[in-house]
């Protein structure tokens, strides 16, 4: 009880960075099974058994909905893969407006046996599998949403190559309008770069990732830094087209 309380006392982003050491070296399964277990991302309003936080329940989320929904009718894109479908509020909303096939991975092995009981149908499938070890399925477009921001740089990379097999990649990550660094290395884990001292992100185009890409969707999304002040950030999200 004492140790909740105290806890309650810390900044969530201090928190973030304190479980991200004392998980170095853990699977990825092990480190993401345990945010949602204890809900470092916060607890659904809607009562759902689990919730990825607020990046998929901000109202600004509608913005990235519409954006896809009119990318996958007007490419007529039949197959979707993404990967790290989380709670899956957000891509829920977009095929319920598209006819595409989809396939939603995550690693945590509870989410996902929740998603097939409750979402699962012909064109609606879902598979537990670890996006850096494990070979990706086939498909026309694949979305990553906000979750590369939570591993290392390698990591990072290791999935990029790996996307190369899909026509479009259309990636979403969450970055500080002023970073002291781009692409500056951190421990997978539950918090992200912009929070962190080096008040960085994951920008594609720049080293070690030098990719070409296409801003289709960009809008204001300030967080809290490491020591609990405002940083003025945006969410982009990029397109690629292999």
């Amino acid at each position: 009880m004492i140790k909740n309380y105290l806890k309650k006392l810390i900044p969530k982003q201090l928190l973030y960075f304190i479980f991200d050491i004392k998980n170095k070296g853990k699977s990825t399964e092990y480190i993401f099974t345990e945010i949602y277990d204890k809900g470092y991302w916060g607890k659904a309003k809607d009562g759902k058994k689990y919730y990825s936080g607020t990046g998929t329940s901000d109202a600004k989320t509608n913005l990235y909905v519409n954006f896809l929904i009119d990318f996958i009718k007007e490419s007529n894109i039949k197959t979707v893969f993404e990967i790290g479908c989380g709670d899956f509020t957000i891509m829920k909303k977009v095929l319920d407006e598209t006819n595409s096939n989809y396939v939603g991975a995550d690693v945590v092995k509870k989410l996902i046996v929740d998603l097939k009981e409750q979402n699962q149908k012909e064109t609606t499938q879902f598979i537990c599998m670890d996006a850096i070890k494990d070979e990706l399925p086939n498909g026309e477009l694949c979305v990553i949403r906000q979750v590369l921001q939570h591993l290392n740089n390698h990591q990072i990379s290791l999935i990029l190559e790996k996307t190369k097999k899909f026509k479009y990649v259309i990636i979403t990550e969450h970055l500080p309008l002023n970073p002291i660094i781009k692409n500056g290395d951190k421990n997978m884990g539950g918090y992200i770069r912009l929070q962190n001292k080096k008040t960085s992100g994951v920008y594609l185009t720049e080293n070690p990732f030098n990719l070409a890409t296409k801003t289709v969707l960009s809008y204001q999304s300030d967080d809290i830094g490491f020591e609990g002040k405002i940083i003025p950030a945006i969410m982009r999200t990029s397109l690629i087209k292999n």
